[in-house]
């Protein structure tokens, strides 16, 4: 747009401003349903703080909770956001969010570029309210070879926390290699680490997480 007048040099049906998580969410729900779609970004690079975030999503009764038997009561799960939430979100968002979030996930897990699995053992931040959940609900994205982005893959925002030699680390696999030295489970993580850094330089392999 031209500065002090309203001529645009493109026009869109639906236009994101960020690319993080949500921003991406929401372009993709825009073009399923048919939306001439655009995401725009001040940063040089995309992904916003999500790029840079632990990865976790967590999203009561998402299609692969519900694959491994882990279902909840709609009401279990607005308990247990009321009382982490503590009366500072409106129930309006805390309904769309139980609501839709499954719909989203229901929409992002049709992606043949995006695997998703749950985190067995990462367990609800408070497993001790009502409706909390000791073995957690958080699921994330299986490790993924950014080269597959092609040209893209020099404007995606890089990771703050990227291991060494290509190491590439998982929630779970953080969760064993924290216990190396107290665990059998910990030691065998150790020697998986090793073997993905050979790999990944053996097969030229761009790992993330």
């Amino acid at each position: 747009m031209s500065a002090g007048s309203q001529t645009f040099d493109t026009t869109v049906d639906f236009l994101v401003v960020g690319s993080g998580g949500g921003g991406m969410a929401a372009a993709i729900t825009a073009a399923h349903r048919g939306l001439d779609t655009l995401v725009i970004d001040k940063g040089a690079t995309f992904g916003g703080s999500t790029a840079i975030s632990g990865g976790g999503i967590w999203i009561p009764n998402a299609p692969t909770l519900r694959e491994k038997g882990v279902v909840d009561s709609r009401e279990s799960i607005r308990r247990y956001l009321d009382i982490i939430t503590e009366g500072r979100v409106s129930a309006d968002r805390l309904d769309a969010f139980v609501d839709k979030g499954p719909e989203l996930m229901e929409l992002l897990d049709r992606s043949p570029h995006m695997k998703l699995y749950w985190v067995k053992g990462y367990s609800d931040y408070h497993p001790e309210y009502d409706g909390g959940r000791p073995l957690g609900r958080t699921i994330e994205c299986k490790p993924f070879d950014t080269r597959a982005l092609q040209d893209d893959e020099r404007y995606q925002r890089p990771n703050s926390m990227k291991g060494p030699l290509g190491l590439w680390v998982t929630s779970k696999d953080y969760h064993d290699l924290a216990m190396v030295k107290r665990t059998w489970k910990g030691r065998k993580a150790s020697l998986v680490a090793a073997w993905r850094v050979a790999s990944n330089v053996i097969r030229r392999r761009h790992m993330a997480t």
